[in-house]
């Protein structure tokens, strides 16, 4: 039976065309969380633009993993959080000054910051038009949970595995690990977000066949190869959509709302999610997990 549902939020519950989560999609979680089914992002976002994409609905994402899984919260209470090492930041944000186009961007409830970029070079980029991110010569004097490395993905005059390796090499006391086209997330070397949920799990008493998960990209990979229902939508890369037991439509058509209520149906009947169903028999899918 599942009890936990945790998505990804960006081409998977949301999208370009529709950055705010659906009606069908927000009356779908209200009705899992009647039943008693604990539902929550597993998104590299932070509190700020979660409350724009459930448009205020907070509690949506008052259980559930934010900045990759660095921040786990429960009913509300952060239980967890990793800092990102500042050293190893301002090394990184100097190699991308090397680099024109790209740039740093900071994530926090004091606002999001595009760091190490002049006001007039950040003009230049399509983010400029994004009121929300601002300018600024170095980092940010708080301490700091969530960062990226941006650019634009149609400049062709910049190759993103380039962008990749000199990130390797400037902060090795990073990985990096790309949610979007023109973006890699920044995270500590050896964290994802299968270790946010492995503490959301223990914290919840749960066991890992007992969370569904939807994700579609690099920065989901590990938590679709750790939980057993693991679900990628019809737009995921071939590592996600490879490392998934079970497959629905596109992020595009809404299809996480559609399987959400089909969750929802399931927790009320005692049934098993059609999208959950093997072609030999109705029962989910069950196995060992590391």
């Amino acid at each position: 039976m599942i009890k936990l549902v945790l998505t990804d939020m960006d081409y998977t519950l949301t999208c370009p065309e529709r950055m705010q989560v659906s009606d069908k999609a927000l009356a779908a979680i209200h009705r899992l969380q009647e039943l008693g089914v604990r539902f929550g992002p597993a998104s590299g976002r932070d509190q700020r633009d979660l409350t724009n994409m459930f448009r205020g609905h907070t509690e949506c994402f008052a259980t559930g993993l934010m900045s990759n899984g660095k921040k786990v919260f429960v009913d509300g209470k952060l239980i967890h959080r990793v800092v990102l090492d500042r050293q190893a930041l301002e090394h990184l944000m100097a190699a991308l000054r090397t680099m024109p186009g790209t740039w740093l961007i900071t994530r926090s409830p004091h606002g999001d910051k595009a760091c190490g970029i002049s006001p007039q070079d950040f003009s230049k980029t399509s983010w400029s038009a994004d009121p929300a991110i601002r300018p600024l010569p170095g980092l940010p004097e708080w301490e700091l949970s969530t960062a990226g490395i941006m650019w634009d993905p149609d400049d062709p005059a910049i190759d993103g595995e380039a962008v990749h390796a000199l990130a390797d090499e400037a902060a090795p006391e990073f990985h990096y690990l790309s949610p979007a086209p023109g973006m890699l997330d920044v995270l500590p070397a050896g964290w994802t977000k299968a270790s946010g949920v492995r503490i959301l799990q223990e914290a919840l008493g749960l066991e890992a066949d007992e969370i569904c998960a939807f994700g579609d990209s690099d920065n989901d990979l590990a938590m679709m190869e750790y939980l057993p229902n693991a679900t990628a939508v019809a737009n995921a890369n071939k590592a996600v959509t490879r490392a998934s037991r079970w497959h629905i439509g596109s992020t595009f058509d809404d299809a996480v709302a559609d399987a959400l209520a089909e969750l929802a149906r399931a927790a009320e009947s005692g049934g098993v999610p059609s999208f959950m169903r093997a072609a030999g028999g109705d029962q989910m899918h069950a196995c060992t997990t590391s």
